[in-house]
């Protein structure tokens, strides 16, 4: 596996370096504390640059936990603003022109995943998924769902997105 190292520049994305470091912990372990820990101990070899330079220079011992390091890289390198404007994101999602259904929600997944957390429940990100499709993914959507798609649980309505996707990715 290789690894792009994080420099700290204003064209790198500071969640997708978080992401790829969570998923090359879950090489070594399937429990979140142990992988949260990996996470920390590889942490400082993944940076180069400035990202680096701004690591060595944290006082010792002020990051007391593996929370405390990705608090810390976030509120440098995903400050609030950044957060905000990810977060507008989710908000103004429209389905795009052409753009079939399976895609948008791959396309809406990532907008959530660019977040370190959820910044809504996940039925009020279900209600402005659906409220961003065409009235002709609504409808495909509702039948599908056998009820309005708003109506199932989240649980539900990921299954059933997740089903629509395999299915769409089977046929073509």
């Amino acid at each position: 596996i290789e690894k792009t190292p994080f420099c700290g520049t204003k064209d790198e994305s500071a969640m997708e370096h978080m992401n790829e470091l969570s998923t090359l912990s879950n090489l070594f372990s399937d429990d979140i504390k142990l992988r949260t820990y990996f996470v920390a101990k590889i942490f400082p070899f993944s940076l180069k640059d400035a990202a680096k330079i701004w690591f060595n220079s944290l006082s010792p011992g002020s990051l007391t936990s593996p929370i405390a390091l990705v608090n810390a890289f976030f509120q440098k390198y995903f400050p609030a603003s950044a957060q905000h404007a990810a977060v507008q994101k989710i908000f103004d999602f429209e389905q795009g022109k052409g753009e079939i259904l399976p895609e948008s929600w791959t396309r809406f997944c990532s907008l959530i995943r660019a977040l370190p957390k959820e910044p809504l429940p996940k039925n009020e990100l279900l209600d402005i998924f659906y409220n961003g499709l065409t009235d002709e993914s609504k409808s495909y959507l509702d039948s599908c769902a056998g009820c309005v798609f708003r109506e199932r649980t989240p649980a539900e309505a990921e299954e059933l997105m997740a089903k629509i996707s395999r299915n769409h990715d089977d046929w073509t």
